[in-house]
C-alpha cells in the first residue's frame, strides 16, 4: 500500500507462516527495503494505508479467525500495534480499504462462506470493530475492494462468475454497513479480482 510519494508498505506471509511487513522506499527506479517486522502467524493478508505513518493489516490468525492490528512507521522501521481478534469463525480472502485516517472496511469469506464485512476503527494503535454485516447469501471469495467515498466502497468477488456489490457506511459513528446495488459482470470463473479508484 502507498504511504507517501516515495514510500510503500508491504505485508506478506513469510517463513513458518508468520506475518511480515517492511517499508519499500523508492528513489528514481531503485527500491530499497526497510527492516522486516516479524509478527505472529497470518494468512490471507490485506494491508491498507491510513496515513503516511500508519497502516492497518487484516489477516487470518493462527486459529483462522479474522484479526487486525496497526502497522506504525518511523523512517524505515515498522512496529505492530495490539492485535484485535474480530470474530470467532473461520475467515478467508480478507480485503481491506481505507475510509478515513481512522477507519477502514474489511470484507472476507465468513459464516457459511458468505461475504461478511465490518468497519475497523483506529485510535492510536488500538483497533476496534463495528457490527459485522453478512452482505449476501451465496458462497463468495477472491475479493477486490476499493473506496468510492468515505461512506461507500465497491467490492468485486467470485460467485457464479464475477459479481460486484456496493457497501454503504452510515450511523453508529460511521461503523454501520448496509448493502447497496449488485451487478453480475460475467458468468466465467475468475480466480482473482481487483478493483481500483
Amino acid at each position: 500500500t502507498k504511504m507517501s510519494a516515495t514510500q510503500a508498505l508491504v505485508a506478506f506471509q513469510g517463513a513458518s507462516g508468520f506475518l511480515r511487513a517492511c517499508t519499500l522506499d523508492v528513489s528514481g527506479t531503485t527500491v530499497t527495503a526497510g527492516t522486516i517486522l516479524v509478527n505472529a502467524y497470518g494468512q490471507y493478508i490485506s494491508v491498507t494505508g491510513l496515513s503516511t505513518t500508519q497502516a492497518l493489516v487484516t489477516y487470518g490468525n493462527g486459529v483462522g479467525y479474522l484479526a487486525a492490528y496497526t502497522l506504525n512507521i518511523s523512517g524505515t522501521t515498522v512496529t505492530a500495534g495490539t492485535a484485535l481478534t474480530v470474530n470467532a469463525v473461520g475467515s478467508l480472502y480478507m480485503a481491506a480499504t481505507t475510509l478515513s485516517p481512522t477507519k477502514a472496511l474489511v470484507v472476507y469469506q465468513g459464516t457459511s462462506n458468505y461475504m461478511q464485512a465490518c468497519v475497523l476503527s483506529v485510535s492510536g494503535t488500538t483497533v476496534t470493530a463495528g457490527a459485522i454485516l453478512t452482505a449476501n447469501a451465496v458462497a463468495s471469495e477472491a475479493f477486490g475492494i476499493t473506496t468510492v467515498s468515505s461512506t461507500q466502497v465497491l467490492v468485486a468477488y467470485r460467485s457464479s462468475g464475477v459479481q460486484t456489490i456496493t457497501l454503504n457506511v452510515t450511523g453508529g459513528a460511521g461503523t454501520i454497513i448496509t448493502t447497496g446495488s449488485g451487478l453480475q459482470i460475467n458468468t466465467n470463473t475468475a480466480p482473482y479480482n481487483a478493483v481500483t479508484t
